[in-house]
């Protein structure tokens, strides 16, 4: 773990901000290094399933993500898919992916079909716009709100916020704080990112940098 701070260290005055490091730790403590990261080295991590090909064990290992700061766009929405920002501020994490999941609940498997991508990040993360537009909708239950911004034919749509800071008509830019992420039921700072073309939903991890 000590090493993994070194190690971001260096890239950070080679590299400067200018660049997402990915770093690769295999252990079987990966709870325990989990959280220090997210608490002490302050990054994000993902936990990658695996099987040891030879002993044929599982095992997790885990990548700390850094986020990335808003870099200036040009062009079309379009142009930039693949380039559009994580819509988190701060270390995050993909907790769910596109399409259908599979999962446990009790002793009965599941199939979710998520619409969109859930990404965790630190308490008090914000939601930030990935691109220029006009914020068409913003809604809000007795939980949380969410916000709707159009480019062009495409949307973004930003859910299970808490405080928010526009509002319907707003124009915004790549980068602009939306809101502050709600708390979820079991602690966790999420935001559940869907992207659409009019009414068809894509899968943003195909248009956002993760």
């Amino acid at each position: 773990v000590v090493m993994l701070g070194f190690s971001f260290g260096v890239d950070l005055v080679l590299l400067g901000n200018k660049s997402s490091v990915q770093i690769l730790v295999f252990s079987s403590k990966y709870e325990e290094i989990a959280d220090h990261i997210i608490n002490d080295v302050h990054r994000g991590v993902t936990a990658l399933q695996s099987v040891g090909w030879y002993s044929q064990k599982e095992s997790k290992e885990q990548v700390a993500r850094e986020n990335e700061g808003v870099k200036k766009m040009s062009g079309s929405f379009l142009q930039n898919k693949g380039k559009l920002p994580v819509p988190i501020t701060g270390p995050y994490h993909l907790v769910s992916g596109f399409g259908k999941q599979k999962g446990v609940i009790g002793k009965g498997n599941v199939q979710i079909d998520n619409g969109g991508i859930v990404i965790q990040g630190e308490k008090g993360a914000k939601a930030r716009c990935i691109f220029d537009g006009k914020v068409t909708a913003v809604f809000r239950n007795d939980d949380w709100a969410f916000v709707l911004v159009r480019h062009g034919n495409y949307l973004s749509v930003y859910c299970q916020l808490d405080k928010i800071n526009v509002k319907s008509g707003d124009k915004v830019k790549a980068g602009d704080i939306l809101g502050e992420i709600a708390e979820d039921a079991s602690g966790h700072t999420r935001l559940l990112f869907q992207l659409r073309q009019e009414k068809q939903k894509l899968n943003p991890t195909q248009w956002i940098k993760l």
